[in-house]
C-alpha cells in the first residue's frame, strides 16, 4: 500500500512539474501587468516597465503567448533580459480564450497591454 502511496504522489508531483515547465499553470498573483501577445517589442517593453518600476521595487509582468513558453524564454532571456527588480511570468495560449485569461489572472492585473503583430496589416492585426 505504501508503495502504491507513494507512485500517486510521483506522478501527481511529475503532472505538476510538466504543467509548470509548458506554461499551464494559472498565475496568482494580483496588480500586475498582463501583455497578451509576444511580439519583436515585447522584450523592449518589459524593459522599460522594468524601468519604470524599479523606484517601486520592481513590478510582476505576466506575457500570455500563442507561442510555447520555451520558445518565448529562448528568445528573451537569450539576450540578457534587464527585469532589475522585477519579475516575468510567461503562459502559452490564446488571449481570445476566458480560460486562457483566467490563466494569466487578468481580472486582477493593474494594467493589460494588447500587443499585435507588426507583420501583419492593420486590419489583419484588428482581426485577431
Amino acid at each position: 500500500i505504501l508503495s502504491l502511496l507513494f507512485g500517486i504522489v510521483t506522478e501527481v508531483f511529475a503532472a505538476k512539474m510538466k504543467e509548470s515547465k509548458h506554461g499551464l499553470q494559472k498565475v496568482v498573483e494580483g496588480g500586475h501587468v498582463v501583455l497578451l501577445g509576444f511580439t519583436d517589442c515585447t522584450r523592449c517593453l518589459i524593459e522599460e516597465l522594468a524601468t519604470a518600476r524599479e523606484s517601486a521595487g520592481g513590478g510582476t509582468f505576466v506575457i500570455l503567448a500563442r507561442e510555447k513558453k520555451e520558445d518565448v524564454e529562448k528568445v528573451l532571456f537569450g539576450k540578457d533580459l534587464n527585469l532589475q527588480s522585477s519579475r516575468l511570468i510567461i503562459r502559452s495560449g490564446n488571449p481570445c480564450y476566458v480560460r486562457d485569461l483566467e490563466k494569466v489572472a487578468a481580472q486582477s492585473a493593474s494594467e493589460v497591454v494588447i500587443l499585435s503583430d507588426s507583420k501583419l496589416s492593420q486590419e489583419e492585426a484588428d482581426a485577431q
